[in-house]
């Protein structure tokens, strides 16, 4: 789960590195699913939403959320 919700940007080099290296090591890993706490408005929102538009949903399952006890219970797969 990634807690998005004091997030107030994202620079364009780490949206790189989250696509190039996270991304590949995560499944490599065997992350089948990835649940996010997106901020309710802001900068952080438009981040977050950005970033989740590049990650490729055949990869693994990535689902926004607004609240964390919603994203945990998802990614548990409960």
């Amino acid at each position: 789960m990634s807690d998005n919700r004091r997030l107030e940007g994202v620079a364009d080099q780490d949206q790189l590195w989250l696509r190039d290296t996270w991304i590949p090591l995560a499944v490599a890993s065997g992350l089948k699913r990835i649940a996010v706490v997106v901020p309710h408005h802001g900068l952080g929102k438009i981040a977050s939403e950005e970033i989740l538009g590049r990650i490729e949903m055949a990869v693994f399952a990535t689902r926004a959320f607004t609240t964390v006890s919603e994203a945990t219970e998802w990614a548990s797969g409960t």
